[in-house]
């Protein structure tokens, strides 16, 4: 039978509001994060980083880690020290507007779409609006189709392999991709239950908010979830 269930859907959007700034907008039914890149000369100047829906207090504090990537080359993915340092979508959106910076579209969209996310293996799609698109199937640890991703781990050591040996635009599709997968499983979960981030059984160090000092002091932002993406 047909998976009657709503899938889990991200979205990413970017624009350029002036010849040199980049604006990324990244939205799901629990996150809408808008990230800000000025450039000049092929680097990166000034990143603004805002929560307009994020899901505990503490978050809205990792926009200043985005200063990181000031210095960043436009048109290539930033490198960061530490990921866990900061907001895992707020990074997205902001890795996603450094590349864009270099580009010569007037704008980008993404949509990302994760089907049978709680079952064994779920698929999940990503499109470009000009028509590139990629499919992938996880068990949520590994990627188990198609090759080359086949056997590749979610985790530590895939944005690296990612960009080096694919090209630069799949190697985007499946970052923006496997974070979707990740996130998929947040559609069975009822934030709003819960009162501090720790409850979630997220590891600590996976993101700005859970680090060790913020986990059991992160306070859930009561009705910030939406039932699901608009369109």
């Amino acid at each position: 039978m047909p998976d009657e269930r709503p899938p889990f859907r991200r979205r990413l959007t970017l624009r350029r509001p002036a010849p040199t700034t980049v604006e990324a907008e990244l939205q799901d039914h629990i996150h809408h994060v808008v990230v800000t890149i000025g450039h000049r000369d092929g680097r990166v100047r000034s990143v603004d980083g805002r929560g307009v829906r994020l899901p505990w207090s503490l978050c809205p504090g990792a926009a200043a880690e985005l200063a990181e990537l000031v210095g960043s080359e436009v048109g290539t993915t930033p490198a960061v020290a530490d990921a866990g340092a900061h907001c895992t979508h707020l990074l997205d959106a902001a890795s996603s507007a450094v590349r864009f910076a270099g580009s010569d579209a007037p704008s980008r969209r993404y949509d990302l779409t994760v089907t049978d996310w709680d079952a064994e293996v779920a698929t999940g799609t990503a499109r470009r609006d000009d028509g590139l698109e990629l499919v992938l199937r996880s068990d949520g640890l590994t990627f188990v189709d198609p090759p080359p991703y086949r056997g590749r781990s979610l985790g530590a050591g895939f944005t690296r392999w990612a960009t080096g040996t694919l090209d630069a635009d799949r190697a985007e599709l499946a970052l923006l991709l496997r974070r979707a997968i990740w996130m998929r499983l947040s559609l069975a979960i009822d934030l709003d239950r819960l009162d501090v981030l720790s409850q979630t059984g997220i590891p600590p160090s996976s993101c700005y908010a859970s680090q060790p000092q913020r986990i059991d002091v992160a306070i859930r932002n009561r009705g910030s979830s939406l039932p699901a993406l608009p369109d």
